[in-house]
């Protein structure tokens, strides 16, 4: 396939040393993209998984619901544009009670990279957390893979999404996916006390109201008494 071409009458004929070259950097390019491709979508926890519990409390986000974005490096193209995509959904997040929180290594820390997105970014040293929770590597292990976590109050991921390029989607389907948790029960309460818990509080408190009222009554009753 490398050294020959082809008429439309399917005569071959001996290549260029060029085409040649063109035609392997092509097949190599199509190649490594299936590659990096197969490998995006191998993914560490599953939904349904528990995220490690002391990560989560060192990073302060035990017993809250958060997002967990494992990325590269402060201040490379497509990490910057992560970040940047998760700091302009801040008010969204923020509303939902749902804590955002970037990861990476050590090496990638970048001075004052930290303080220009509204959200939390923590070091996961010698990359413990990563590799425990078996994230993939891509490009032959050259990058670490790009995997973002949305997880409950109890530290259940309920969503996962890994995908090097597309840095600007996590952020957004972080957003629908923590949209999707249910809420704390302080606000299932501050909504409506239940149809059902209505009736069970009128059943216990009747009798009680009931002999107020008869108490009321009877010493309403015996001060009219003592004043005939």
């Amino acid at each position: 396939f490398f050294f020959t071409l082809f008429h439309s009458n399917d005569d071959p004929i001996p290549c260029t040393t060029m085409q040649c070259t063109l035609l392997a950097l092509f097949a190599l390019i199509v190649g490594t993209e299936a590659l990096v491709t197969r490998q995006s979508l191998r993914m560490g926890l599953s939904v349904g998984q528990t995220f490690p519990a002391d990560a989560l409390k060192k990073w302060g986000c035990s017993g809250v619901p958060a997002v967990v974005y494992f990325y590269g490096a402060d201040e490379s193209p497509s990490c910057t544009k992560q970040a940047s995509a998760f700091s302009e959904s801040m008010d969204d997040f923020n509303a939902l009670n749902v804590k955002v929180v970037g990861v990476r290594n050590q090496k990638g820390v970048k001075p004052r990279f930290a303080e220009k997105y509204g959200q939390t970014f923590v070091v996961d040293e010698g990359d413990e957390v990563r590799d425990s929770i078996g994230i993939k590597k891509d490009f032959f292990g050259a990058l670490g893979g790009r995997e973002t976590y949305v997880v409950d109050r109890e530290g259940v991921v309920t969503f996962v999404f890994n995908d090097q390029f597309k840095a600007g989607d996590h952020a957004v389907k972080a957003l629908v996916a923590a949209e999707a948790l249910p809420p704390p029960p302080a606000t299932a309460m501050a909504r409506g006390v239940p149809p059902s818990l209505q009736i069970q509080a009128f059943t216990v408190l009747q009798p009680l109201v009931l002999a107020v009222l008869a108490v009321a009554v009877l010493n309403q009753a015996i001060a009219v008494n003592f004043k005939l």
